[in-house]
Protein backbone atom coordinates (compact mmCIF):
# COMPACT_ATOMS: atom_id res chain seq x y z
CA UNK A 1 0.00 0.00 0.00
CA UNK A 2 1.52 3.32 -1.13
CA UNK A 3 0.44 6.11 1.01
CA UNK A 4 0.81 10.03 -0.63
CA UNK A 5 3.33 11.47 2.06
CA UNK A 6 5.67 9.78 4.88
CA UNK A 7 5.37 10.12 8.66
CA UNK A 8 8.08 12.14 8.75
CA UNK A 9 6.65 14.50 6.22
CA UNK A 10 3.57 14.81 8.06
CA UNK A 11 5.32 15.15 11.22
CA UNK A 12 6.94 18.19 9.83
CA UNK A 13 4.11 19.95 8.45
CA UNK A 14 2.15 20.00 11.43
CA UNK A 15 3.42 21.26 14.14
CA UNK A 16 2.02 22.36 17.59
CA UNK A 17 -0.95 25.12 16.29
CA UNK A 18 -1.53 23.96 12.57
CA UNK A 19 -5.27 24.51 12.49
CA UNK A 20 -7.66 22.58 9.56
CA UNK A 21 -11.39 23.49 8.99
CA UNK A 22 -13.21 21.13 6.42
CA UNK A 23 -16.62 21.99 5.62
CA UNK A 24 -18.90 18.39 5.05
CA UNK A 25 -21.89 18.92 2.38
CA UNK A 26 -24.44 16.61 1.73
CA UNK A 27 -27.64 17.00 -0.10
CA UNK A 28 -30.47 17.55 1.60
CA UNK A 29 -28.69 18.95 4.97
CA UNK A 30 -27.04 21.90 5.93
CA UNK A 31 -23.52 21.87 5.86
CA UNK A 32 -21.08 20.96 9.01
CA UNK A 33 -17.85 22.61 9.98
CA UNK A 34 -14.92 20.85 11.74
CA UNK A 35 -11.84 22.65 13.52
CA UNK A 36 -8.98 20.02 14.38
CA UNK A 37 -5.32 20.93 15.47
CA UNK A 38 -2.37 19.60 16.68
CA UNK A 39 -1.86 20.83 20.29
CA UNK A 40 1.42 18.67 21.50
CA UNK A 41 3.54 17.04 19.15
CA UNK A 42 6.88 15.71 19.31
CA UNK A 43 8.80 12.97 17.24
CA UNK A 44 6.79 10.11 18.08
CA UNK A 45 3.20 11.83 17.41
CA UNK A 46 0.75 14.50 18.39
CA UNK A 47 -2.47 15.14 20.22
CA UNK A 48 -4.98 16.91 18.54
CA UNK A 49 -8.28 18.23 19.38
CA UNK A 50 -11.51 18.76 17.25
CA UNK A 51 -14.74 20.22 17.32
CA UNK A 52 -17.68 20.58 15.08
CA UNK A 53 -20.47 22.86 14.56
CA UNK A 54 -23.97 22.70 12.95
CA UNK A 55 -24.93 25.65 10.59
CA UNK A 56 -26.17 27.71 13.41
CA UNK A 57 -22.88 27.32 15.04
CA UNK A 58 -23.96 24.28 17.81
CA UNK A 59 -21.96 22.58 19.08
CA UNK A 60 -22.46 18.72 17.24
CA UNK A 61 -19.42 17.09 18.92
CA UNK A 62 -15.83 17.48 19.94
CA UNK A 63 -12.81 15.72 21.13
CA UNK A 64 -9.27 14.95 21.45
CA UNK A 65 -6.67 12.44 20.45
CA UNK A 66 -3.10 11.19 20.58
CA UNK A 67 -1.98 9.60 16.88
CA UNK A 68 1.65 8.56 16.23
CA UNK A 69 2.93 10.17 12.89
CA UNK A 70 2.92 6.64 11.25
CA UNK A 71 -0.94 6.20 12.80
CA UNK A 72 -1.52 9.61 11.07
CA UNK A 73 0.32 7.64 7.43
CA UNK A 74 -1.60 4.73 7.54
CA UNK A 75 -5.01 6.47 7.51
CA UNK A 76 -4.20 7.17 3.84
CA UNK A 77 -3.20 3.56 3.22
CA UNK A 78 -5.74 2.24 0.83
CA UNK A 79 -5.77 -1.92 -0.81
CA UNK A 80 -3.43 -1.41 -4.33
CA UNK A 81 -6.26 -3.56 -5.80
CA UNK A 82 -9.01 -1.07 -5.64
CA UNK A 83 -6.68 2.01 -6.06
CA UNK A 84 -5.70 4.17 -8.54
CA UNK A 85 -3.83 7.04 -7.99
CA UNK A 86 -3.06 10.28 -10.47
CA UNK A 87 -1.34 13.87 -10.39
CA UNK A 88 -4.18 16.84 -10.88
CA UNK A 89 -4.39 19.96 -9.95
CA UNK A 90 -7.46 21.45 -8.52
CA UNK A 91 -9.14 24.69 -7.38
CA UNK A 92 -10.34 25.05 -4.08
CA UNK A 93 -10.71 27.97 -1.30
CA UNK A 94 -7.12 27.23 -0.72
CA UNK A 95 -6.43 28.39 -4.42
CA UNK A 96 -5.00 26.17 -7.16
CA UNK A 97 -3.34 22.84 -5.35
CA UNK A 98 -1.48 20.28 -7.02
CA UNK A 99 -2.23 17.37 -5.79
CA UNK A 100 -2.24 12.99 -5.86
CA UNK A 101 -5.74 12.15 -6.50
CA UNK A 102 -6.65 8.67 -4.95
CA UNK A 103 -9.70 6.94 -6.46
CA UNK A 104 -10.70 4.24 -4.14
CA UNK A 105 -13.41 1.71 -4.79
CA UNK A 106 -15.29 -0.86 -2.23
CA UNK A 107 -17.88 -2.75 -3.18
CA UNK A 108 -20.73 -0.32 -4.89
CA UNK A 109 -19.16 3.14 -2.88
CA UNK A 110 -16.08 5.25 -4.55
CA UNK A 111 -14.24 7.56 -2.58
CA UNK A 112 -11.78 9.84 -3.84
CA UNK A 113 -9.13 12.07 -1.79
CA UNK A 114 -6.85 14.85 -3.39
CA UNK A 115 -3.51 15.20 -1.15
CA UNK A 116 -2.22 18.83 -1.27
CA UNK A 117 1.74 17.91 -2.16
CA UNK A 118 2.39 21.08 -0.18
CA UNK A 119 0.37 20.02 2.60
CA UNK A 120 1.16 16.80 4.21
CA UNK A 121 -1.38 15.46 6.05
CA UNK A 122 -4.89 15.03 5.61
CA UNK A 123 -6.80 15.78 1.81
CA UNK A 124 -7.89 18.63 1.02
CA UNK A 125 -10.93 17.26 -0.40
CA UNK A 126 -12.86 14.28 0.02
CA UNK A 127 -15.70 12.97 -2.00
CA UNK A 128 -17.84 9.64 -1.11
CA UNK A 129 -20.18 8.51 -3.86
CA UNK A 130 -22.47 5.93 -2.06
CA UNK A 131 -24.65 3.86 -3.85
CA UNK A 132 -27.54 5.47 -4.23
CA UNK A 133 -25.73 8.36 -5.85
CA UNK A 134 -25.53 10.82 -2.76
CA UNK A 135 -22.30 12.75 -2.87
CA UNK A 136 -21.12 13.85 0.15
CA UNK A 137 -18.02 16.27 -0.14
CA UNK A 138 -15.53 17.22 2.67
CA UNK A 139 -13.07 20.08 2.09
CA UNK A 140 -10.50 21.77 4.09
CA UNK A 141 -11.55 25.26 4.20
CA UNK A 142 -8.71 26.77 6.21
CA UNK A 143 -5.15 25.81 6.88
CA UNK A 144 -3.04 27.76 8.99
CA UNK A 145 -0.62 27.35 12.45
CA UNK A 146 -1.67 29.94 14.93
Amino acid sequence: MNTPFTAEEIRDNCPPGRTVVTRTSTPGTEPTQTTSRFVECDDHGARMTWVTHGPDGTVLGEGSEHATWEELRRHAAFPDDRTTVAEATISTTLGECRCRHYRVVTDDTAREFWFDTARPGMPILVVETRPDGTEVRTEVVEDRVD
